[in-house]
């Protein structure tokens, strides 16, 4: 009979897997008082988070990520996966099978039809700080749909897209643009 380990009310206390964990592990080290258990289960869940913000200082400063993704689709020449992060300067490419769903940390959303290929010029967002936020994206082939975030609603005029000699400017909450391959390519 597998055991159960209940309060004086009847019910299963929380933090008592932690502190069976805790105890047999770090015995000698720490120690909680009886009824403490808010306290067990604060630092039960900072060290079971710790590795994950410890690890991925990418996600960190990420301007966006691969939402979703089909066929060929490259980020700087690299094979992309979900969650891939994406930064200032960075190129994604779809192949002649490839379609993708980016995610911007302002909510925006990006959607690339095969044989696209943007570039994310210059892009900060700091809700904070309104004034500040830019997004500058260009589409160098293909075919873009763009659904605004918070920086189109807070400012439009900090929203831009560059396709060719041109720059477009967004005035509301959804554009498509198509670019034709360079001239002399296939």
């Amino acid at each position: 009979m597998p055991m159960r380990v209940q309060g004086r009310s009847g019910a299963i206390q929380p933090g008592i897997f932690l502190d069976l964990v805790l105890q047999s592990a770090y015995s000698d080290v720490l120690w909680f008082p009886k009824g403490k258990w808010v306290m067990r289960a604060l630092i039960g869940s900072l060290m079971l988070l710790m590795p994950l913000v410890l690890a991925s200082p990418a996600a960190w400063s990420a301007v966006g990520r691969i939402l979703s993704f089909e066929g060929d689709v490259r980020v700087n020449g690299e094979q992309v996966t979900i969650d891939t992060p994406l930064n200032k300067d960075d190129t994604v490419v779809t192949g002649a099978d490839g379609v993708a769903t980016i995610v911007m940390s302002d909510n925006s959303v990006l959607d690339l039809e095969s044989g696209s290929e943007i570039e994310i010029n210059d892009y900060s967002f700091t809700p904070s700080e309104p004034e500040a936020n830019t997004s500058q994206i260009g589409v160098l082939a293909g075919t873009l749909r763009y659904v605004s975030g918070k920086i189109a609603k807070d400012d439009p005029t900090n929203v831009s897209f560059s396709a060719g000699t041109s720059t477009i400017g967004v005035r509301g909450t959804f554009i498509s643009i198509t670019v034709g391959p360079k001239e002399g390519s296939e």
